[in-house]
């Protein structure tokens, strides 16, 4: 792997993280301020997930969905370390579900700015080494508000009845709720979606 640099080394891309709990609009605001700036390439750490077949599991066998280990950190690291060394990286196209798996990739070339986006994105040191404090972005929402988008969600799609909240609740506490103090800019994820894309450049001088 190449050598990790997150410093104010203005030579060097700087690269955004942007997490929150599921619901919090996190892939709605990368899609929009990709809208707004398309020279800055954006990606996710959904590109990312290994092979179901290959997902950590409870003690009981069933499939844990959401352990930070269903991630390929290291691959990540890596495509982040060739973008910061200038050079282009080829990102996998992910299909989630069942069937889900790599479908194939895309390249992304290098930019001055380079946004990651992911609910387990500060979990792992190994990416988080690249991504300065001053820009690491967390979606703030109350629990009463992350439960109905949850709802509304799971809802449109059927699967109202699968949803177990005390589930999603208990990983965002023990993985995602940690990696907040480690933020130096939090926002207010109840905020309308135009109002939260103009803070979120304000506070990021986009």
């Amino acid at each position: 792997m190449l050598k990790k640099e997150a410093s104010d080394n203005t030579h060097k891309p700087r690269i955004i993280g942007i997490t929150g709990a599921s619901g919090s609009g996190k892939t709605t605001l990368v899609q929009t301020l990709s809208t707004r700036f398309p020279h800055i390439p954006h990606f996710s750490t959904d590109d990312f997930f290994k092979e179901l077949s290959d997902y950590n599991r409870h003690p009981d066998g069933s499939i844990d969905y959401d352990h930070p280990d269903n991630i390929l950190w290291e691959e990540l690291a890596e495509k982040i370390a060739e973008l910061m060394e200038g050079r282009p990286a080829n990102i996998p196209i992910y299909k989630k579900g069942i069937n889900g798996g790599r479908l194939s990739y895309r390249t992304i070339n290098p930019s001055s700015t380079i946004i990651v986006e992911g609910y387990l994105l500060f979990t792992n040191k190994s990416v988080l080494d690249y991504i300065l404090p001053k820009h690491r972005v967390f979606l703030d929402l109350p629990f009463e508000e992350r439960k109905q988008r949850r709802l509304k969600a799971y809802s449109n799609m059927g699967l109202d009845k699968l949803l177990d909240m005390d589930g999603v609740e208990n990983v965002f506490n023990k993985y995602v709720l940690p990696t907040k103090k480690g933020c130096e800019i939090i926002l207010d994820a109840t905020l309308k979606p135009e109002a939260l894309v103009e803070l979120t450049i304000q506070k990021l001088a986009l």
